[in-house]
């Protein structure tokens, strides 16, 4: 299952840089019939459900049968994989590391959100970075 999430969540992250990348050209991302593990239900998954993705925002979520995907829409076949939400790491050095492509291993393991336990220059300046859509 591990390696499946893996595989989703890089996915998923691919496909979440190529929309920051350009979010006024972003196409809808559909992600078809995975299983999504939510965190604003009791339902343990939700089988066989579709996600639609629209710039940063999901847009619908539903049973595959009943989701109509829009023509265009990027399709990530999500059969026999999960899709949850984003983990985040709590206590992160990146100080350790010099390149930026580092945070990159992060998303491929399911982590969107880090909290660095340093403020140095250069990782501050990532920060900023990011948060404009240069990286």
């Amino acid at each position: 299952m591990i390696c499946r999430l893996r595989a989703l969540s890089l996915a998923v992250g691919v496909a979440g840089a190529l929309l920051s990348a350009q979010p006024a050209l972003a196409p809808i991302v559909a992600i078809i019939d995975t299983t999504v593990l939510p965190m604003t239900s009791n339902q343990a998954v939700l089988r066989s459900h579709t996600v639609l993705v629209s710039g940063h925002e999901i847009t619908q979520i539903g049973p595959a049968a009943r989701i109509d995907v829009p023509a265009g829409a990027v399709r990530i076949d999500g059969r026999g994989k999960y899709l949850l939400p984003g983990l985040a790491d709590m206590h992160v050095h990146l100080e350790y590391f010099e390149r930026p492509e580092i945070l990159a291993l992060f998303l491929a393991n399911g982590v969107t959100t880090v909290r660095n336990m340093d403020g140095r220059p250069f990782i501050l300046d990532w920060r900023r970075r990011i948060a404009a859509g240069e990286r």
